[in-house]
């Protein structure tokens, strides 16, 4: 009998094509984790560029906002410049038009201030003429003149008196108060202080850096005046004496620079104390003059008024010049 073939053990042959097997497929695995690791540094790279890309655009947006803060507030400066030198070009002009305005005032109140001169200048000379019995040829000659006093001794010459002596100074000093007694208005400054000049005290009415304090509709008048008194620390106020030497009772209101503080009325021939609030003073610190301006009690819009300045106080109190008194 044939005896049957043993057949062959196979699990080893199965056992070394299925660990082949798995190397290669481990070989493939390690090459996709190779890419993937290459691909994750590349990642990173381009990560850490962007932070700094980031970091760059930070610091430039930083230095943007700095430079923006800073046009802003140039900006609001060059505003806030604008509008001073806007302001003071209003003011330049305003002052250039009052300051035409009292020079052409003044030049008509010269003339005529020069012909009423020259009308009592002659009506003078007419007066002493006929108070020697002299006629207008016996004056103009050199010869007569000493006829006077030949016929005498030289000890019993007659003198002239000093009242039949023609004045000019004094006249004109009259001449000038009848002026403003008649017309209500100050007698104009020489001419010296009409251009401003520095050595003359009354300079600084005249220029353009007061003119805008003086309303166009007043005139500047000797019967009101202004005193300055003192500083009343209890009242937080400055005293200043208003004296009206009118006929009538007079309504007021007293101005720093161009604001009303104060305004009240005053009998004819009387005085009244005007206060000058320290928080006033203080809230008004361009203000250089203080003008007190007079009315009738029943007077009409275009009826011209009465004025006195007086300088500001200082902060102690006194005062730099006072104006209301100068005529």
């Amino acid at each position: 009998m044939i005896e049957e073939r043993k057949k062959h053990d196979t699990r080893g042959k199965q056992r070394r094509a299925a660990m082949k097997r798995m190397g290669e497929e481990n070989n493939q695995l390690r090459e996709k984790v190779s890419s993937l690791e290459n691909k994750l540094a590349d990642v990173k790279q381009m990560l850490n560029s962007s932070i700094d890309q980031c970091a760059t655009l930070t610091n430039a947006n930083k230095k943007l906002k700095q430079t923006n803060t800073k046009l802003v507030n140039n900006v609001s400066r060059l505003e806030s410049d604008l509008e001073r030198l806007e302001a003071d070009s209003r003011q330049h002009f305003e002052d250039s038009v009052a300051e035409a305005s009292m020079r052409s005032n003044l030049e008509e109140d010269i003339v005529d201030l020069k012909k009423l001169i020259k009308k009592d200048r002659e009506s003078n000379n007419n007066q002493t003429e006929s108070d020697f019995g002299l006629s207008t040829s016996e004056t103009d000659s050199n010869a007569d003149d000493s006829e006077f006093c030949r016929s005498v001794d030289s000890d019993s010459c007659a003198t002239l008196p000093e009242s039949c002596i023609p004045q000019e100074k004094a006249k004109k000093k009259n001449v000038l108060a009848d002026k403003s007694r008649k017309s209500g208005k100050q007698s104009p400054a020489p001419e010296n202080q009409l251009k401003g000049s520095k050595k003359s005290p009354a300079g600084p009415r005249y220029s353009g850096k007061t003119a805008h304090n003086i309303s166009l509709r007043s005139t500047r008048s000797a019967k009101l005046k202004l005193v300055y008194i003192r500083y009343s620390k209890t009242r937080g106020s400055h005293m200043i004496k208003l004296t009206s030497n009118f006929e009538e009772t007079k309504k007021f209101t007293a101005y720093l620079g161009n604001d009303p503080f104060y305004s009240d009325s005053i009998t004819p021939n009387g005085c009244k104390p005007v206060l000058l609030p320290r928080t006033v003073l203080e809230a008004n610190p361009r203000a250089k003059y203080i003008r007190v301006e007079a009315t009738s009690e029943n007077a009409a819009v275009t009826e011209r008024g009465f004025y006195a300045t007086i300088q500001v106080p200082m902060n102690n109190g006194a005062l730099n010049e006072s104006l209301s008194n100068e005529h």
